[in-house]
């Protein structure tokens, strides 16, 4: 249910579980569970309705005010409730369903004072509740008259005696299939600079106002890092490193190749940036020539240098070093000038430095703090959790969370959109749901059609399943720990796919009794893109930009197919007589569809002329689909020759998709007559931007071994 509408009381016990609406947390038995923030606002709900029935269309409209969904969301949330809090296990039940009506919490509930409630906390409480308010939308004069109290709150010392607490929704829509918001606040703390995914534009956000506005100039960035002073931002956009001044938005470029894989840091007149072949870079503030500041071992298993962050004195800083030996992989100091490190902690663990002597850092999900040695970095006692539901996410080559030098911090908050899948007409009609909905993406169908595979965000880990649509029946085809994605047959029961966590990310082959096994291939970031019909080949993409393909059977090595002279590349395909590969990229500033030889000559061909998107060859080659920039499902013509030669497009029909560079969002039938969408099923904002002003006086909390 919306925030503004907790009751008084805000703590709950029911069962082993102990429910803090306020902080949005569920305990069991101390431990926090990882619930959605649907499930959580159902259970609220649920609670604070406790022993009376709640209709079903009660609760639609109290998770999903003003929108229309379809009751399966419903459905499925209350699943998820039900799985999150253990129902059924020994006997236990908490959510009871009243056939056609809708539910009822029966587990016997306390509802207790909230103990940080006491009367010399008040006024915190107070301004914690006005700032959700405001992160959710509902102006009063009220609100509006507190937010002065935080650009006061800002100007004070760090060791401010309560924090206040609120989130900034993202400014743009963000049905966005793979949303990964980025945040940054400023070295003051005044301002927010975020970017809803990757390569879409920077927004700004003073930090004591309510909206945000777009950053002329920005447009394509994919990460970005503020100057010492709050007065400009550095971003990367394709091979570019630009600049841009606040006061007068002048924007500059520091240099137009220097292909910046992601996040930096900037400190006296230098910036430290990450690049696709996986050293640091440092570069003068007002542009030049790149030098190396870090050098990656290969000979000692490194793989890549990443998430640089200046120390206080401007001179060393802080970087991950990934390993292919992932107990190798450690959190480093490095230094301007030389090529010593230090290791710092053990472990693939992005970090940053915060006043008054700390490095946050994320662990399972959690965001950390851990008291060190200003100067040595040395650390003493055990590490507190700051924040129990900060995001992060592998393709992002920056950290997921900032610190100003006040005392405030932002943190992402995602919360997977529920998709489902859907047959639609070549003239776009729905013609069957697929499956239930649930919080799915990157997916493949098979050669006939018969069998879909897909991946399944369950409790932030990304699980592979495949659904047989002549039966319905499904399958876990990967459990535990381990996340996954770009599910591709190889055979109809053998499968590859890329496992980005644990690190270090790798390719494996999924064998029909669900056996993985590394396929050896080399290098930093590389992802499955396709598998040749005949399951002779394997395309995939290294580090965004990089097209390699691999004999399966023979063990050659891999042969380079195509390789970005700008910008990114992805979503390739093979055709079916494999002569050929189609692929997006936008080494033109925009993305565009291509076509290149296979075997690999150097040469390729642009298919789409006003955009596009996600290629996908029809059985017999003779026609080829995309996604035009406006969600459109586009086909052009092939006719066979060397080069093929492509027919003006013609517009299918209007999917209602926005479309992603990085995510497949449809798949074609053999005969291309019809076409299976995966579609988001709400229109809720699905990603969010955490601030606590005054965050050190979260340290007096439980310190987590």
């Amino acid at each position: 249910m919306p925030e503004h509408q907790v009751a008084a009381s805000s703590v709950h016990e029911f069962g082993p579980f102990r429910l803090e609406s306020t902080e949005r947390l569920l305990l069991r038995a101390g431990q926090p569970v990882s619930l959605t923030p649907k499930a959580f606002d159902l259970l609220v709900y649920l609670v604070d309705h406790s022993g009376r029935l709640v209709t079903k269309q009660a609760l639609m409209s109290e998770l999903w005010p003003g929108t229309f969904v379809e009751e399966a969301n419903l459905t499925f949330t209350v699943s998820a409730l039900r799985k999150a809090l253990g129902e059924g296990q020994d006997g236990e039940q908490f959510i009871q369903t009243v056939p056609t009506r809708g539910y009822r919490f029966v587990a016997p509930v306390s509802h207790l004072n909230d103990p940080a409630s006491s009367t010399s906390e008040k006024p915190a409480r107070s301004i914690t509740s006005l700032f959700r308010r405001v992160a959710i939308g509902a102006l009063t004069v009220t609100v509006l008259a507190t937010l002065p109290i935080v650009a006061r709150h800002l100007r004070e010392r760090s060791d401010a005696p309560a924090p206040v607490r609120f989130t900034i929704p993202m400014p743009e829509s963000t049905l966005i299939d793979a949303a990964r918001p980025m945040s940054q606040i400023s070295p003051d703390g005044r301002r927010v600079a975020l970017v809803v995914s990757i390569g879409t534009r920077i927004w700004l956000r003073n930090i004591d106002s309510l909206n945000s506005f777009p950053v002329a100039g920005s447009e394509g960035a994919r990460a970005l890092f503020w100057s010492p002073d709050s007065e400009q931002i550095a971003f990367g956009i394709g091979s570019q490193l630009k600049k841009i001044r606040l006061s007068d938005g002048v924007v500059e470029t520091l240099c137009d190749s220097c292909q910046p894989r992601g996040g930096g840091t900037w400190s006296k007149g230098t910036i430290v940036f990450t690049t696709h072949e996986g050293s640091l870079l440092g570069i003068s503030a007002d542009g030049g020539t790149p030098q190396a500041v870090t050098h990656v071992d290969r000979s000692q298993g490194e793989i890549a240098h990443l998430y640089p962050y200046f120390l206080p004195d401007g001179v060393r800083f802080l970087y991950v070093s990934r390993n292919e030996d992932p107990a190798r992989s450690g959190l480093f100091i490095g230094r301007l000038g030389s090529t010593k490190s230090e290791l710092v902690l053990a472990g693939d663990l992005p970090a940053i430095y915060a006043n008054p002597g700390y490095l946050l850092y994320l662990r399972s999900g959690s965001l950390m703090a851990q008291r060190v040695d200003p100067d040595t970095l040395m650390s003493s006692g055990e590490a507190t959790r700051l924040v129990a539901a900060a995001s992060e996410d592998p393709l992002v080559s920056q950290v997921a969370f900032s610190a100003s030098e006040t005392g405030a911090l932002t943190y992402s908050i995602v919360e997977r959109p529920i998709t489902q899948f859907q047959w639609v007409s070549r003239a776009g009609e729905l013609q069957q749901l697929v499956g239930e909905p649930g919080p799915y993406y990157t997916f493949d169908l098979s050669a006939d059609a018969s069998r879909l595979v897909f991946a399944q965000w369950e409790s932030g880990v990304a699980r592979l399943r495949s659904l047989d649509l002549r039966t319905s029946a499904t399958k876990n085809l990967t459990f535990g720990a381990s996340s996954h994605a770009d599910p591709r047959w190889m055979t109809d029961e053998t499968l590859v796919a890329t496992r980005w966590r644990p690190l270090p990310q790798t390719l494996i082959q999924i064998s029909p009794d669900l056996r993985e096994s590394n396929v050896a291939v080399s290098g930093d970031g590389n992802m499955v893109e396709d598998v040749s019909r005949d399951g002779q080949y394997l395309l995939y993409r290294q580090t965004g930009r990089q097209l390699w393909a691999m004999s399966l059977g023979d063990g050659a090595k891999p042969v380079p197919v195509r390789k970005a002279p700008a910008g990114g590349i992805n979503q390739a395909q093979f055709s079916p007589d494999n002569r050929w590969i189609a692929y997006h990229a936008n080494e033109s500033g925009r993305y565009e569809v291509y076509v290149t030889p296979f075997p690999p000559t150097g040469e390729h061909w642009p298919v789409s002329s006003g955009g596009g998107l996600q290629p996908i060859w029809r059985e017999d080659g003779r026609e080829l689909y995309f996604l035009g920039l406006d969600g459109s499902l586009n086909a052009v013509a092939v006719r066979p020759g060397s080069p093929p030669q492509f027919s003006t497009r013609a517009e299918l029909f209007q999917t209602g998709l926005r479309p992603n560079e990085n995510v497949e969002q449809y798949a074609a039938s053999p005969n291309g007559q019809r076409f299976l969408l995966l579609k988001v099923v709400d229109d809720k904002n699905r990603s969010s931007v955490g601030v606590v002003v005054g965050w050190p006086a979260l340290l007096s909390s439980t310190p987590v071994r």
